[in-house]
């Protein structure tokens, strides 16, 4: 199912051990500090990511990301001379130019998945940009993001994804502290640690990574099941566990889930993640109580409509789903989602006429592309009605026009 999950997009940052002597780097390290970004900026930060994302447009989509800026910042506090700090931000920037955070998102747009802006909102008296990513095969995440003004540029400072509870750079520096208590390193105050647990196991935990950059997902797995148990439970990495038991197969991501829920009750990634949980085991009550949990963390909108009209549908609740996809073209009318959970019903119900008529909203609506329905299950019994043949010529004659 994976539904509300990060749909197959996460931000990668390689653990390292550190070094100095890295004095070439140095001129990167200067500067003025980020200034937050006004709720005018984010807006126009927001609408200028979302133009980019849809036209593919990697270099601004990666340089409105600004990954090496939120890499740095998760360790920029570590105690340590300017040589040092200059490793650190050079160690970022190659973390960023080899994630495949970006290449991945154009990718999954061109497959036809969706990047919005929401909208700006104010968190804790600083405004975000909230950006939706829904997946081509209907995933979806939630990225709450903290745009500045860095450089003449508005730019990502931080990233809150709701699939993960946290912002990236906490993401990021949770694994950064292990391996920096180990070396008597880090921000001031950090107890250092006699073990040798982290750094000895840096070599595994990246080649962990690097699997998950290639797509070689049994095998990421394969080398986190083989890390000690106090690593494994790390919560960043039981993250990236997550991402990579998704591509894997259902039973493997509720195996991953199931341990998540177990080893961090009440984090705030749950309220996403139950989501999932819930539908993979078919307890559609429960999946609909966490949508409306995720609803809540969130602020609304109208996808999760379409959602809890699919899972309504799975529940036979037909009346409280044609109710909740009305209400989510009536809210977002070019969303696909909403019409493909009117159809839903319409399909649940055998009425063809139905099917038929929100096939065409569909299409007119949004500029859905609809391909041959005798190759999707769900439309097996409506495929073999008139309505189907009157659809077949309908599409025929529009796509002529």
């Amino acid at each position: 199912m994976r539904i509300l999950r990060r749909t197959g997009l996460a931000i990668v940052l390689a653990v390292g051990a550190a070094c100095l002597g890295c004095a070439k780097w140095l001129e990167q390290v200067a500067g003025g500090p980020d200034r937050p970004a006004t709720e005018e900026e984010c807006q126009a930060f927001g609408s200028e990511l979302e133009a980019a994302v849809t036209a593919g447009d990697q270099a601004k989509t990666a340089e409105l990301f600004a990954l090496a800026g939120i890499f740095y910042k998760a360790v920029s506090d570590f105690e340590g001379p300017p040589e040092y700090h200059a490793h650190l931000r050079h160690n970022a920037e190659e973390d960023a130019r080899n994630d495949p955070f970006v290449p991945l998102l154009l990718e999954a747009v061109r497959r036809g998945g969706q990047l919005k802006l929401l909208r700006v909102h104010t968190v804790d008296g600083r405004p975000r940009a909230l950006i939706r990513y829904i997946g081509p095969r209907g995933g979806v995440d939630y990225m709450d993001i903290l745009p500045a003004r860095r450089g003449g540029r508005v730019v990502a400072e931080d990233i809150h994804s709701a699939a993960n509870g946290e912002l990236a750079t906490e993401t990021g520096r949770r694994l950064q502290l292990n391996v920096a208590a180990e070396q008597h390193q880090g921000p001031p105050g950090h107890p250092p640690s006699a073990a040798k647990l982290w750094v000895s196991n840096v070599p595994n935990i990246n080649a962990m990574y690097k699997a998950s950059i290639e797509r070689k997902y049994a095998e990421a797995i394969r080398i986190y099941r083989s890390l000690p148990e106090e690593i494994r439970l790390n919560k960043s990495m039981f993250l990236r566990y997550l991402w990579n038991a998704e591509a894997v197969s259902d039973a493997e991501f509720l195996l991953a889930l199931d341990g998540f829920r177990r080893q961090f009750p009440g984090d705030p990634a749950l309220a996403f993640q139950d989501v999932d949980y819930y539908c993979l085991t078919r307890s559609f009550d429960q999946a609909l109580r966490s949508i409306d949990k995720a609803e809540q963390a969130i602020g609304g909108d109208p996808y999760l409509n379409a959602l809890r009209a699919k899972l309504l549908v799975k529940a036979w609740r037909h009346k409280e789903a044609r109710a909740a996809a009305d209400k989510a073209i009536e809210e977002e009318p070019t969303l696909t989602h909403g019409y493909w959970g009117r159809i839903s019903v319409a399909l649940a119900e055998t009425h063809h006429a139905d099917t038929l008529k929100w096939l065409q909203k569909l299409v007119e609506n949004t500029g859905q592309k609809v391909g041959d329905l005798r190759q999707d299950p769900e439309f097996g019994v409506f495929v073999r009605s008139p309505e189907y043949q009157e659809w077949v010529r309908w599409y025929a004659a529009r796509k002529k026009a």
